[in-house]
């Protein structure tokens, strides 16, 4: 019914919102990442 509905709606939106958050993480991540690659990089000269 229309109940049931509304909350696989609930859920799935709930889904992507988490899944959008880890995206961000990961890509925060992967700018750390990438800016300790640099320094090290550097200090190894």
């Amino acid at each position: 019914g229309i109940f049931n509905d509304l909350g696989m709606t609930k859920e799935v939106s709930n889904l992507i919102k988490e899944n959008n958050e880890l995206l961000e993480t990961k890509n925060a991540l992967n700018v750390l990442k990438d800016d300790l690659l640099v320094k090290i990089e550097e200090l190894s000269k």
